[in-house]
């Protein structure tokens, strides 16, 4: 499945590459680089902005590959590699769309960014939670904390718990951008980031200090 997943991840770089030397000579030298909560254009730039999407996509394709060789715990993207190649994958398509809707909406103005983008990252949520609880130690893809990263132990029932709640937030992200107002989805999106961050992290350091209270119990037994 990993070969599988990293052919289709360069079939969609190249595809999109394909579609910016396609597209480049039709746009204009100005074009709508930013959307405010509204979702209305509120800023514009130079159409190469285009193409330095395109070069922050495969720069970070490189980094991720990179951060996994440096890493200290390398050997731990063996037992979840296909999670990792997903990972890329999902982070390129997302990109790839960004790319794609960013000059179509040069040509077709009321085209809804904002909805995109809110959709896009709750299937990226969706996707990342569903493979999070398969995420072994490591110093770079997770979720870090001072208590994950001291404990294989808490790494391993932090990514358990937060999985699941990270595939219920990105699914309510992802209908708030298709029923909601870009004004509110971004209200939804903030408040749905603060749990899916302070959850895990409250819950990483209530199980550390479970497993260090027990260690501490065992060392009086043993004395």
């Amino acid at each position: 499945m990993k070969k599988t997943v990293k052919i289709v991840n360069i079939l969609v770089l190249l595809i999109c590459l394909g579609w910016l030397i396609y597209i480049y000579p039709k746009l204009p030298d100005i074009i709508p680089t930013h959307w405010g909560i509204s979702g209305e254009i509120d800023g514009y730039g130079s159409k190469k902005t285009v193409f330095f999407l395109y070069g922050t996509m495969v720069f970070c394709n490189i980094i991720f590959d990179v951060a996994r060789k440096i890493d200290p715990k390398s050997k731990n993207y063996d037992r979840f590699e296909s999670a990792f190649e997903i990972f890329k994958l999902i982070f390129t398509l997302f990109m790839a769309g960004l790319i794609v809707i960013t000059t179509s909406v040069t040509f077709k103005p009321s085209l809804n960014v904002s909805s995109f983008l809110t959709i896009g990252v709750g299937v990226m949520f969706t996707v990342i939670g569903n493979y999070m609880p398969t995420f072994k130690h490591n110093y770079t893809m997770g979720i870090k904390t001072p208590w994950t990263l001291a404990s294989e132990t808490v790494w391993n029932k932090t990514h358990r718990m937060a999985g699941p709640i990270w595939v219920v937030g990105g699914i309510a992200l992802a209908v708030s951008g298709i029923f909601l107002k870009p004004s509110r989805t971004s209200a939804v999106m903030f408040a749905l980031l603060a749990v899916l961050v302070v959850i895990p992290m409250v819950y990483s350091y209530l199980e550390f200090k479970k497993e260090a209270s027990a260690n501490d119990n065992s060392s009086d037994i043993a004395k």
